[in-house]
């Protein structure tokens, strides 16, 4: 990827030749012409799993006060028999996770009685410890 101040771009297979027809015989995702960018974030961390277990993130960072919304954890190597537990802000709370594969877990969010933001921590040892994983905006009711 090549980067100009402001503005971000991929070169892809073919560019600006006559062989450009042949782009839809290629992908970055194993689905011959189709092509997946991220550009959620500025900072675009790996793929995979690591056993650094301070490596967590999550995605959706925003969604509805009303709760079940299914927070997807990435980062640590999940193994089936690793507990997640997931704490909102301060609450004493703690959401029960559930690994999906290797790669992922996720956490529902609760209810949320007032809008704003909150810290999110996740913890991978049955809730024996917590790891601050960022901050989750609860959106206001419509």
């Amino acid at each position: 990827m090549k980067v100009i101040p402001g503005i971000a771009f991929e070169m892809l297979p073919h560019s600006r030749t006559q062989e450009i027809v042949r782009l839809v015989n290629e992908s970055n995702v194993n689905i011959p012409g189709l092509f997946a960018f991220r550009v959620d974030t500025d900072k675009i961390n790996a793929g995979g799993c690591t056993t650094n277990a301070s490596m967590i993130s999550f995605r959706p960072r925003i969604s509805s006060q009303l709760g079940s919304t299914a927070l997807n954890i990435y980062g640590p190597c999940f193994k089936n028999e690793t507990k997640v537990k997931c704490r909102f802000d301060s609450s004493l709370q703690n959401i029960d996770g559930i690994i999906i594969d290797e790669y992922r877990a996720i956490c529902l969010t609760p209810f949320a009685s007032v809008h704003g933001p909150v810290s999110v921590k996740v913890s991978i040892d049955d809730g024996q410890t917590f790891i601050s994983a960022g901050i989750f905006t609860f959106a206001p009711l419509q």
